[in-house]
């Protein structure tokens, strides 16, 4: 198995980017537990970038971010991965049974690094879910990363779904509704197929797919009737135990919501249980709680002002509670939403990248208005191009002083 594992990193199918080539494959971490990863081996001492996945990523979801690394420096390092219950690790063994503590993918994290042999600097960066897991890794093993940069990370439960759980789990407890429980699941789930297919439409007006276009594809989703057995796997909850209630309606909000703002999901039958497995590991962080924990100097973080998840007074105050000789650089990034790697991945690459090249003006705890349509992030008289990558001395432009 070992001798397999190391041919398919070695003469797997790779995709070149400039002069490096991505070492495609599954890795044994540790005995009997496999990770799919993409290596680009650094070149000429260049520092190895990690890129932990966002909750309904894969690794195709940082592409565009690759590219835009690699075409701005062709040397630098890069390590994307799939953590247990995403992408092709996901299917190396699917479904996903039990609850994925964010721990657990740390662990994996530190197993994966130390299997693959890394020398020289690297940091660690991540989007959401990865930015929760760049957070959580920070405050385990501070020196094993020169950097951690968390681009909109997951900070907490989001407020509005946790009060709906909430009260539900309430309403659950005091009535144990066996039956209505029964009948909300036949009544969600009765006609699902069509359900999905009038939302996914509302939610992507330009697509030109017919409605029985659309059947074909999502029918894999309610073969023998997956789709209602998967959320009812677990059973009912024991009504006397509050966090037993509070997973059975937060399975029942990520069945029945997520894919109306995340497609993806839908990509095979397992995701959204494991998406279900990784929100129920993560559920109790809270990066506020944590910001005591975090490595001196080592605090980088990027906000996007139009987050629809992560929304900026919340991002705002997160960077607040981060002690202030925990601070590297902070970036409000103007005409972005969540997903701001994908949205702007070479705003991100260069960003990332102006980090790794130790910009002296990104590690004293600076807030910086970004404007990726300028192409410029701003603090006081400091102007940081977004459209480009040099030293120190060429990337930085000092606006004129007031008369």
């Amino acid at each position: 198995m070992k001798i397999f594992i190391a041919l398919v990193l070695c003469f797997g199918s790779a995709v070149a980017f400039g002069k490096n080539t991505p070492l495609t494959g599954v890795v044994e971490v540790r005995p009997g537990h496999n990770l799919y990863v993409e290596h680009y081996p650094a070149q000429n001492g260049r520092p190895t970038l990690f890129v932990a996945n966002g909750l309904t990523f894969s690794t195709e979801d940082y592409q565009s971010l690759a590219r835009a690394l690699k075409e701005l420096d062709p040397d630098v390092g890069l390590v994307l991965w799939d953590m247990v219950g995403m992408g092709e690790t996901l299917l190396l063994d699917p479904p996903v049974r039990q609850r994925i503590p964010i721990e657990d993918q740390v662990q994996d994290l530190k197993d994966l690094k130390r299997t693959l042999r890394i020398t020289g600097k690297s940091s660690l960066a991540g989007l959401s879910y990865g930015g929760a897991l760049t957070l959580k890794y920070s405050t385990l093993h501070p020196e094993d990363f020169d950097h951690f940069i968390a681009f909109a990370p997951m900070l907490e439960r989001l407020e509005e779904q946790d009060m709906w759980i909430r009260h539900m789990a309430r309403v659950h407890m005091l009535w144990a509704p066996y039956p209505y429980s029964r009948y909300f699941a036949d009544v969600v789930f009765s006609n699902v197929l069509d359900y999905m297919i009038t939302w996914y439409r509302a939610l992507h007006p330009n697509q030109t797919k017919s409605k029985d276009e659309l059947k074909k594809e999502f029918d894999h989703l309610t073969v023998k009737d997956w789709w209602q057995d998967s959320m009812m796997a677990a059973g009912l909850p024991d009504p006397r135990n509050f966090e037993d209630v509070y997973d059975y309606y937060l399975r029942i909000l990520i069945y029945s919501t997520y894919w109306m703002a995340e497609p993806s999901v839908l990509d095979n039958r397992f995701k959204l249980e494991g998406v279900f497995r990784m929100v129920q590991g993560v559920k109790d962080w809270n990066a506020m709680a944590a910001a005591k924990d975090y490595p001196k100097g080592k605090i980088h973080a990027i906000a996007a002002l139009q987050d629809e998840h992560v929304k900026i007074g919340r991002a705002d105050a997160f960077w607040k509670s981060v002690p202030k000789d925990a601070r590297a650089s902070y970036l409000r990034l103007n005409y972005s939403r969540h997903k701001i790697t994908t949205e702007w991945p070479k705003v991100s690459a260069v960003w990332l990248l102006n980090i790794l090249n130790e910009n002296p003006e990104l590690n004293h705890g600076s807030t910086f208005k970004g404007d990726p349509i300028d192409k410029v992030a701003v603090h006081g008289s400091t102007v940081i191009p977004l459209d480009k990558v040099g030293s120190c001395e060429s990337v930085l432009r000092k606006t004129p002083e007031p008369r």
